[in-house]
Parts: C-alpha cells; sequence; structure tokens
C-alpha cells in the first residue's frame, strides 16, 4: 500500500540553509565546497504535529546492504535503516532500506529498499534486530524484521486510534524500554501510550494534560529523549501557536520505565525547549528552541524569555542553581539557539550576527531564518565561557539543522551543488568530513544491529 499527505511542520520540509565547509580531500561528484545544510525538520521541536508526510504501513519489498560500512564493512558490520526520499511535482516518495554504516564507500540500492509515498515515521532500537515504522495518514505502527542477508519481514500492526491519537506520528517520538515495552509521546494529546513491540499490542496510557496542557499556548517538547538507567528525561514549554510568543518556564519531564509514573518539574527560568544534548560526563544541556529567538524578534525581547540554555547535572533529577545559564554569557549576536554536538563537550550554537544585514522588518518565521547572516559559534558546553566563531564555515541562513546521532557522532545531512544528491557530513570532525552521499536528501539512519 502506498499513501501519500501533505506536509504539516511548522518549519519548511528539505529547505537549504547555511553553507556547511567540510574537509578537503574527499572526492565527490558534486562541489562540496558549496554544500549547504539540508533542514529536513524531523525534531520534536517541530510543533504538536509533530513533523510532515506520511507512510505506508502495509509496504512490502526488501532491503539489501550494498557497499562497505565505515569501518570496512563484513559480515559482523552494524546494520543500520536509512529513511531517503526525493520531492516529484506528484509530492515526495520516501525509501527505506539497510545500509552496513555510513562511510564514503557505502551506497544505497533504492531498488531493493521499501518505497512510500510521503515521509515514513521510522523508530529502531539497537540491538534489537527490528525497525518500525509510523504511518503519516492513521495513526498505526508497523514492526518490520530484518534478516540476517539484510532482507525486510513486515510484521504486526498496532493502531492508537482507540486513545484518540491523531496522524502524522510524531517524529522521534517512540522511546524503547525493552524489547517488549515502549512508549509513544503524543504531544498532541499531551498523552503517554505504553505500548509492546514485540507482539504490537497497547498496554497502558498516562494522560500528561494537567501538567502540561496551558490555556490558548502550545505544548512544546525538546528535541530529543535522553535515556538514564530506568528513566527517561525531556524537557517542554510553551509558546503562542503561531511563534509570534512565548511562555517564561521550562519543564523537566522524568518517566520511570520500572514504574510507569511520570514526574513534571517546571523550573520558571529559561523557556520552551528545542535542541538537547548530552556531555562526556552525563551533563544533559537542554537549548531554547529557535521559536523563542523568533518571538524576541517580532514582539520584542521585553516580552519573551532571553535566549538561554538549562543543564541537568549528571546524577541529580532537578535543575539547580546553577543550571541556568543565558546565551549572551556564551555568545555575541543578537539571537541565538542551540545546534549540535561536536566533540567532547564542544558545541555548535546558531548567532545572529548584528554586524551583517539584518532580516527584514517584520519578517515572517521563515523569512527570518532565511536572513544568510547567520554564523556558527563553537562553545564549549562543560566550561560554559564565551565562545568563538568556527573560522571553518562562513555564514548563512538560520533555519534549524537536522542532526543524525550514530554511535556516539554527529552526523549532518545537506543537499549537494544542484539539489539532485545529498551528502552526509561526520561534524564531529573539525573540519566537518564527507561520508556517505544518496540521491534526493537523508531523512533519518536508525541502527537496529
Amino acid at each position: 500500500m502506498i499513501l501519500n499527505a501533505p506536509d504539516s511542520c511548522d518549519w519548511p520540509a528539505h529547505q537549504p540553509a547555511s553553507s556547511i565547509t567540510p574537509s578537503p580531500g574527499i572526492a565527490r561528484p558534486t562541489r562540496l565546497a558549496a554544500l549547504s545544510i539540508l533542514s529536513v525538520v524531523l525534531a520534536f521541536g517541530c510543533g504538536n504535529n509533530g513533523g510532515s508526510g506520511s507512510s505506508g504501513t502495509n509496504g512490502n519489498g526488501t532491503g539489501a546492504t550494498n557497499g562497505a560500512g565505515a569501518n570496512g564493512g563484513g559480515g559482523d558490520t552494524p546494520l543500520y535503516v536509512l529513511q531517503n526520499g526525493t520531492e516529484l511535482p506528484t509530492g515526495r516518495v520516501s525509501f527505506v532500506g539497510t545500509i552496513p554504516g555510513v562511510g564514503p564507500e557505502v551506497t544505497f540500492d533504492r531498488t531493493r529498499a521499501l518505497e512510500f509515498l510521503g515521509n515514513p515515521r521510522l523508530f529502531a532500537e539497537p540491538g534489537v534486530g527490528n525497525f518500525m515504522i509510523g504511518s503519516g495518514e492513521e495513526p498505526t505502527i508497523q514492526r518490520f524484521e530484518v534478516t540476517a542477508d539484510g532482507e525486510f519481514e513486515p510484521g504486526a500492526v498496532v493502531s492508537l486510534a482507540n486513545l484518540g491519537v491523531a496522524a502524522p506520528l510524531r517524529v522521534r517520538g517512540v522511546l524503547f524500554v525493552s524489547p517488549t515495552k515502549a512508549y509513544y509521546v503524543d504531544d498532541q494529546q499531551l498523552l503517554l501510550v505504553i505500548w509492546n513491540p514485540s507482539d504490537m499490542t497497547i498496554t497502558d496510557s498516562i494522560d500528561l494534560s494537567s501538567e502540561l496542557l496551558r490555556e490558548g499556548l502550545r505544548t512544546q517538547f525538546g528535541t530529543a529523549s535522553h535515556r538514564r538507567g530506568d528513566e527517561f528525561i525531556l524537557t517542554a514549554g510553551w509558546r503562542a501557536t503561531d511563534a509570534t510568543g512565548t511562555e517564561a518556564g521550562m519543564a523537566l519531564v522524568t518517566i520511570d520505565s520500572t514504574t510507569d509514573t511520570v514526574r513534571v518539574e517546571v523550573d520558571p527560568r529559561c523557556t520552551v525547549p528545542g535542541t538537547s544534548v548530552e556531555l562526556p560526563n552525563d551533563d544533559l544541556v537542554f537549548f531554547n528552541a529557535p521559536e523563542n529567538t523568533y518571538a524576541r524578534f517580532t514582539t520584542g525581547p521585553d516580552a519573551n524569555p532571553e535566549d538561554c540554555l538549562m543543564v541537568l547535572r549528571a546524577g541529580e533529577a532537578s535543575f539547580g542553581s546553577d543550571s541556568y545559564v543565558p546565551m549572551s554569557s556564551l555568545v555575541q549576536g543578537e539571537a541565538s539557539f542551540g545546534a549540535a554536538l561536536l566533540s567532547g563537550s564542544t558545541a555548535w550554537v546558531r548567532v545572529l550576527d548584528p554586524e551583517l544585514p539584518s532580516p527584514p522588518e517584520n519578517a515572517a518565521f521563515l523569512e527570518y531564518f532565511l536572513t544568510p547572516s547567520w554564523r556558527w559559534w563553537r562553545v564549549d558546553l562543560a566550561e560554559l565561557t564565551m565562545g568563538t566563531i568556527d573560522p571553518t564555515q562562513e555564514p548563512g541562513n538560520g533555519l534549524r539543522p537536522f542532526v543524525i546521532r550514530l554511535d556516539g557522532r554527529s552526523f549532518l545531512p545537506v543537499i549537494d551543488v544542484g539539489g539532485e544528491t545529498s551528502t552526509l557530513l561526520d561534524i564531529t570532525a573539525n573540519p566537518p568530513v564527507a561520508m556517505m552521499q544518496v540521491d534526493g536528501f537523508f531523512a533519518e539512519i536508525v541502527r537496529v544491529l
């Protein structure tokens, strides 16, 4: 079955963003010096609609590993599932197939992949040997087994419709506890669904609205969840539905997977969350969302909280007195928001440079971030001292990058010159290094083995 649905995300899908300059010496059929960020916004911070597109929930096909992995391939090579797509005049076509790694030698064979019209939701937990595809037109999730030779075996389907969950499902909205237990975070109803990914049945649900619903505002979760032992840690905040205003305060949402209880603590500092990163010392750092940055532009800095971040220290269950850090103490610019962890505790932060042309007065949300006046700053999140402009990167626009974390490294999908192919950059390297290339764009990569 092939399904199709329109985009529904606040952020535009697959828009080019600011220039990323990779390390020299990597041969490519396109000119990598002019790469642009692929802003495929498949993140929790996409708003209550959770992203865009749709998926086929009863697709049939095979996936096969092709090429060599980053470590040279071979029978013991870890197995990954790649979601890839192309925009056509008739709509978006997506492909889901297996790859052994993400190195420059890896190729992706679309002819042996599952094919969908739209944008499937891809969920997986490493080591289990299967993955899930969530639908965009129906609130369903289907399991696919991956055989030893990389082929797919379609499995059972679970529907969340009886709980009032609506499509499209939330991107990266599944939290895997074990092979027999998982959560789905429904940010539209503020509901936590407990289900069994082995027999594909729903076991329970938890209403989060009493803690997280605020009248007239949209509750927005941060772009990632983090696991500490038996607990999952998320953040949430509140903003106007049109992104012209934000509320002060960041909610720390902790799910205890042994008791299925949820603890919500709202800290009055900072604001609606966006990107978050986990540091080598196990500290968690939560940045404000770009929606706060835009709100300060439209309704004034005095009407909205300062751009900021919050640090949850390793071993701590709540934010402490030293958790709040204003972004003005880390970067110099008119606006800023977190982007990606590079290596160690160093992160990229997107900063609007006041010495470059300002966004047009009364600019709309997209127009504001498309202004080519944003710079990459490198900030040490362990030291939390003033950062520096990244000298290897040119100014560009400020569309939020979609970062893929695999095996402790950060990868950034970028559109090549001409827009027909995309390259995955390893941004943990300094400067970034070009890895595998695909036709169309990258949407997601998950590890299954």
